[in-house]
């Protein structure tokens, strides 16, 4: 709202508490299992909302954000390459599928999610928009995750998930990752979004250690 031309955030509490502490708290194989359940419910819920849309749009979403992520990284020639290679690799993938687009938060973690009367909450919406890349907020919760260790993580998604998404994201962040062509592409889109939005946060002096963190990648 505004009041004398200043603009005021209202912001609703929620009770509960989020699941990294939840996890951090309870690291048993069997509430972990439990606690993930209930947050790929609480995601399939999200996708309920899938709005129809058009490859067109989905490939100006992601054309945008490699033009902006060139700019500001400033790859060099072989990174060059690798970048466009990816985004074929995606673009074609994509190109006879359905396509579709919803409102994400922009911040899909594990301390965004309250847990509340067996009740999932998500909050902070600071980066929320509407777009085609919803798919990539496993990734991010994978990426951001630090209450479970990675190998023990996936194997608890293995265990309960058939969702390739999912399963591509948790193996990703662990010692099961693999150099396989679908794998690395979107990996790489995440990176590219997420290297963005840090950019978009934080401080130019930061900017070179946000730099060599995604030649390291």
């Amino acid at each position: 709202i505004t009041i004398q031309n200043k603009k005021i955030l209202i912001r609703k509490a929620i009770p509960g508490s989020d699941c990294e502490l939840i996890l951090s708290r309870n690291p048993s194989n069997h509430y972990i299992e439990n606690i993930v359940k209930k947050i790929i419910n609480f995601h399939n819920q999200l996708n309920s909302k899938l709005e129809n849309s058009t490859f067109e749009k989905f490939e100006n979403e992601i054309n945008m954000l490699s033009t902006n992520f060139i700019s500001t990284y400033q790859p060099d020639h072989d990174e060059t390459q690798i970048i466009e290679n990816c985004i074929d690799f995606i673009l074609n993938n994509f190109k006879n599928k359905p396509i579709f687009e919803r409102f994400s938060n922009g911040d899909f973690i594990l301390r965004n999610l309250i847990l509340h009367d067996d009740t999932i909450h998500l909050i902070d919406f600071e980066h929320g928009e509407k777009t085609h890349l919803y798919f990539l907020e496993w990734f991010r919760f994978f990426k951001f995750q630090a209450s479970i260790p990675t190998n023990y993580f996936y194997k608890i998604i293995e265990k309960i998930s058939n969702d390739n998404t999912i399963l591509m994201s948790a193996k990703d962040f662990s010692d099961f990752y693999t150099n396989d062509k679908n794998d690395v592409s979107f990996r790489l889109l995440f990176e590219i979004k997420n290297y963005l939005l840090q950019c978009s946060v934080q401080s130019q002096n930061n900017k070179e250690q946000l730099d060599n963190e995604m030649k390291n990648f």
